[in-house]
């Protein structure tokens, strides 16, 4: 079983003999994320979206002083012939 409970602004989750707490923030502080129209999605394979991510995840950072480095932007473009 697994607990959550929210203490102050920390996130309290207990399992077993596991304590994590977690910094929050208000969620009013973030961005709403907006709606988005799927009609014109596509469907990638598992093989290779994994393919991707072992590509580029050697990039990203691990530091968390280096914030802006933590986290990896992909554009997807589609070139039809």
């Amino acid at each position: 079983m697994i607990n959550f409970w929210r203490h102050e602004e920390l996130l309290m989750i207990q399992c077993n003999k596991i304590d994590f707490n977690l910094l929050i923030a208000d969620h009013t502080l973030f961005p709403v994320v907006p709606e988005v129209n799927l009609e014109n999605a596509i469907t990638l394979e598992a093989q290779l979206f994994n393919r991707m991510i072992s590509k580029t995840h050697f990039a990203v950072s691990t530091d968390v002083n280096r914030a802006v480095l933590t986290g990896v932007c992909w554009k997807i473009m589609l070139i039809c012939t």
